[in-house]
Formats: structure tokens, sequence, C-alpha cells
């Protein structure tokens, strides 16, 4: 039994909701002092940034798990909508704003002895595994896309080929017409397995 595109969506935005929810714990409580203080960054709001990310990640997962589901609704011949892919891409782009900051913020805060150094290196690792998350659910649905584009075939596209000026023979006392011959177009059908 071959995997299809959405198996590897539906898996991926399971690890997706998993990594945000415990990104947004991590941020606003074992990162986040009992004054308020962020152990993540030296000054600035970076756990809750983060933690809104998190919350942010779980809408745009939930999304794409609707679509997967759909999908998976609809039966074999189905595809992962291409606004799944969408949704993914801003999720990725966002993520990797977001790694990135922790990433830099984070390295600040270990460099000046700030506690919490082994939570702080979770929400980085974390964060980056997010990114690549997303980044993996936006190359399958692009492949589940390529694979859509390779297994239809458009409507008329082999059966009724254009007629050229030169193929066309009409004479002034007839109003007969030649057309070209045409020859029986192969049919592909794509196997549902």
């Amino acid at each position: 039994m071959a995997v299809r595109a959405v198996h590897v969506v539906s898996g991926v935005v399971a690890l997706q909701v998993v990594f945000a929810v415990v990104i947004s714990i991590l941020s606003s409580t074992a990162l986040t002092g009992s004054d308020g203080a962020c152990y993540l960054n030296l000054s600035g709001g970076t756990c809750q940034f983060l933690a809104i990310t998190g919350y942010f990640s779980l809408l745009f997962s939930t999304m794409a798990a609707a679509g997967a589901y759909f999908t998976l609704r609809s039966g074999p011949g189905s595809y992962v909508p291409s606004a799944v892919g969408h949704i993914q891409a801003f999720g990725s782009l966002w993520w990797l704003a977001a790694a990135a900051t922790a990433t830099a913020r984070g390295q600040q805060a270990a460099d000046s002895g700030l506690p919490q150094g082994s939570a702080r290196t979770g929400v980085m690792v974390l964060s980056w595994l997010e990114f690549a998350l997303f980044v993996c659910a936006v190359l399958a649905v692009a492949y589940d896309r390529v694979m859509q584009r390779r297994n239809c075939i458009p409507v008329g596209a082999q059966t009724a080929p254009m007629l050229a000026a030169s193929d066309v023979e009409s004479q002034s006392s007839q109003t007969e017409i030649k057309l070209p011959e045409f020859k029986p177009a192969a049919v592909y059908v794509a196997s549902a397995h």
C-alpha cells in the first residue's frame, strides 16, 4: 500500500500540534519567572512572542488537519487542497522568524548566565523542528499537486487539435470544409491504491 501525501500531512500536523503545545507551555511557565521576567532573553517579550506563535501554530495546524480530514473523507482519488499548502507555507515563514528570534535571544540569555538553560535550549530546538515540520508539510502538498497534474488529463487536451488556416479549404461555389483526420487519443486513468 502506497503512502499518500495526505497521510504524511496528517502525521506532520499531529507533530506540529504536540510541539506547539510544548513550546507554548515552556515559554509561559518554565521560562517566565515569578516576577514576570523572561529567561529566554535579556529584555523584551520573547517568551510571549513564542507562546503566541505556538497558539497561532495550533490554528494553522487545525486548518491543515481539516483539509487533510476532508481529503481522506473524499476517497482514494482525492488530493490535498492547495490552501493547505499555502497555510503551511505561511506557518513555515512564521516559525522561521520565531526560531531565529528564539535562537538569537536564547544565546544572549545563555551568555549572560540566566537560569533555565535546558528549557531555553528545548524551546530553541523545538522551534527549529516546528519550522522543519511546516516545510515538510509544504513539500508533501506540493508533491500531491504534482501528482494530481500528472494523473489528470485536461478536458479536450488530446481530442480536438486546433485547425490551421491551411487545413480549411473552401471554394466560393462550395461550402464544404475539409477537416484533418483525427486519431483516437490515449486516455490514461490513474489507479487508486
